[in-house]
Protein backbone atom coordinates (compact mmCIF):
# COMPACT_ATOMS: atom_id res chain seq x y z
CA UNK A 1 0.00 0.00 0.00
CA UNK A 2 3.00 2.42 0.89
CA UNK A 3 4.04 2.29 -2.78
CA UNK A 4 1.25 2.81 -4.23
CA UNK A 5 0.50 6.66 -2.30
CA UNK A 6 4.78 7.17 -4.14
CA UNK A 7 3.19 6.64 -7.45
CA UNK A 8 1.85 9.51 -9.39
CA UNK A 9 -1.82 8.69 -10.18
CA UNK A 10 -1.96 7.66 -13.92
CA UNK A 11 -4.69 9.45 -16.08
CA UNK A 12 -6.15 8.26 -19.64
CA UNK A 13 -7.70 5.47 -20.47
CA UNK A 14 -5.50 2.87 -17.93
CA UNK A 15 -6.39 4.97 -15.06
CA UNK A 16 -8.82 1.84 -13.82
CA UNK A 17 -5.80 -0.20 -13.06
CA UNK A 18 -4.91 2.45 -10.20
CA UNK A 19 -7.30 0.42 -8.29
CA UNK A 20 -5.60 -3.06 -8.26
CA UNK A 21 -3.37 -4.51 -6.29
CA UNK A 22 -1.33 -7.58 -5.95
CA UNK A 23 -1.96 -9.54 -2.68
CA UNK A 24 0.32 -12.31 -1.14
CA UNK A 25 -0.26 -15.11 -3.56
CA UNK A 26 0.20 -12.57 -6.60
CA UNK A 27 -3.38 -12.84 -7.24
CA UNK A 28 -4.64 -8.97 -8.63
CA UNK A 29 -6.88 -7.69 -5.69
CA UNK A 30 -9.62 -4.71 -5.87
CA UNK A 31 -8.91 -2.37 -3.52
CA UNK A 32 -10.97 0.72 -4.69
CA UNK A 33 -14.43 2.11 -3.60
CA UNK A 34 -17.47 -0.54 -3.44
CA UNK A 35 -21.01 0.57 -3.20
CA UNK A 36 -23.55 -1.61 -1.40
CA UNK A 37 -27.06 -1.85 -1.93
CA UNK A 38 -29.02 -0.44 0.92
CA UNK A 39 -33.05 -0.95 0.14
CA UNK A 40 -34.24 -4.05 1.70
CA UNK A 41 -34.32 -6.71 -0.57
CA UNK A 42 -38.82 -7.36 -0.67
CA UNK A 43 -38.83 -4.41 -0.40
CA UNK A 44 -36.60 -3.90 -3.97
CA UNK A 45 -38.05 -6.63 -5.26
CA UNK A 46 -41.65 -5.90 -4.74
CA UNK A 47 -41.14 -2.44 -6.71
CA UNK A 48 -39.39 -4.05 -9.33
CA UNK A 49 -42.33 -6.82 -9.97
CA UNK A 50 -45.18 -3.88 -9.94
CA UNK A 51 -42.96 -1.65 -12.24
CA UNK A 52 -42.99 -4.49 -14.82
CA UNK A 53 -46.32 -5.61 -14.55
CA UNK A 54 -47.59 -2.18 -15.21
CA UNK A 55 -45.50 -2.11 -18.25
CA UNK A 56 -46.52 -5.32 -19.74
CA UNK A 57 -50.23 -3.93 -18.45
CA UNK A 58 -49.30 -0.73 -20.51
CA UNK A 59 -48.53 -2.90 -23.43
CA UNK A 60 -51.66 -5.21 -23.37
CA UNK A 61 -53.52 -1.59 -23.03
CA UNK A 62 -51.58 -0.81 -26.22
CA UNK A 63 -52.62 -3.21 -28.48
CA UNK A 64 -56.40 -2.84 -27.02
CA UNK A 65 -56.59 0.32 -28.75
CA UNK A 66 -58.24 0.40 -32.31
CA UNK A 67 -56.51 1.38 -35.26
CA UNK A 68 -57.23 0.88 -39.15
CA UNK A 69 -53.75 0.33 -39.69
CA UNK A 70 -53.53 -2.74 -37.18
CA UNK A 71 -55.82 -4.80 -39.44
CA UNK A 72 -53.75 -7.44 -41.05
CA UNK A 73 -50.93 -5.40 -42.13
CA UNK A 74 -47.69 -7.23 -41.20
CA UNK A 75 -44.95 -4.15 -40.96
CA UNK A 76 -47.49 -2.22 -38.83
CA UNK A 77 -48.27 -5.73 -36.31
CA UNK A 78 -44.33 -6.62 -36.18
CA UNK A 79 -42.89 -3.67 -33.87
CA UNK A 80 -46.31 -3.80 -31.28
CA UNK A 81 -45.81 -7.80 -31.48
CA UNK A 82 -41.45 -7.50 -30.75
CA UNK A 83 -42.39 -4.96 -27.84
CA UNK A 84 -45.13 -7.80 -26.58
CA UNK A 85 -42.32 -11.02 -26.61
CA UNK A 86 -40.33 -8.16 -24.64
CA UNK A 87 -43.05 -7.51 -22.34
CA UNK A 88 -43.56 -11.44 -21.58
CA UNK A 89 -39.98 -12.43 -21.09
CA UNK A 90 -39.49 -9.46 -18.37
CA UNK A 91 -42.48 -10.78 -16.75
CA UNK A 92 -41.68 -14.11 -17.05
Amino acid sequence: MENRQQEPKRKGRRAYLDEYEKDASGRYVYMGKTFAWKSPRKASLTKLWLLSLAAFAAQIGAGCVPDVGMNGRAWVLLPYVAALAASVSLVW
